[in-house]
């Protein structure tokens, strides 16, 4: 199990990108554990807050039935499967109605880009609280092999996952503790 306070640079990092990565995680690491009742009951809540929220995005908020999202009787995995899968081509068509209401207003949302190996990147954006969760979920999947946050590690990879070069860059992966290699060089 990992310590409760975070190491200094994952505390750095969560303070200077305004997240709860590291808290995120320990929940993660708890919550694995818990009886699989419980994390479906989880998983089920987690779920109808996304159809709730799903009505202040524009682009969702046709396509979903808010009665649905919101009735504590509607089965919510049935209702996820009956949305169409969002492809690139639409993400692309629709970039400015798939922030939040809240999102364009506070200008919270960060801009990301995928590194275009389809053709094109696709250019998306996320919440701190989505990007919590991310660090949280790959610390997770990284601690299955031994990992944990702030140690040491070595990252091979292309040059979306690598962008940006000098100082930035270099005090970026101090603080990540990673050292990084071009898969392409």
């Amino acid at each position: 199990m990992t310590m409760a306070s975070p190491p200094f640079r994952v505390a750095l990092l969560d303070r200077v990108r305004g997240l709860d990565a590291w808290a995120r995680y320990r929940d993660y690491l708890q919550s694995q554990w818990d009886p699989p009742e419980i994390r479906l009951r989880a998983q089920e809540h987690k779920l109808r807050q996304l159809l709730s929220a799903a009505a202040s995005v524009p682009f969702y908020r046709g396509r979903l039935d808010a009665r649905l999202a919101t009735d504590p009787t509607s089965d919510p995995w049935q209702r996820l499967g009956a949305q169409p899968i969002l492809t690139r081509s639409t993400a692309r068509a629709n970039a400015a109605a798939l922030l939040t209401e809240d999102a364009r207003t506070r200008g919270t949302a960060r801009r990301k880009a995928t590194g275009g190996s389809t053709g094109e990147p696709l250019r998306y954006y996320l919440s701190p609280e989505t990007q919590s969760a991310q660090w949280a979920h790959l610390w997770r999947a990284w601690n299955a092999a031994g990992y944990e946050p702030g140690q040491a590690l070595g990252i091979v990879a292309g040059r979306s996952l690598l962008a940006g070069d000098g100082a930035r860059r270099d005090v970026y992966n101090w603080l990540q503790n990673w050292t990084t290699l071009d898969a392409f060089a």
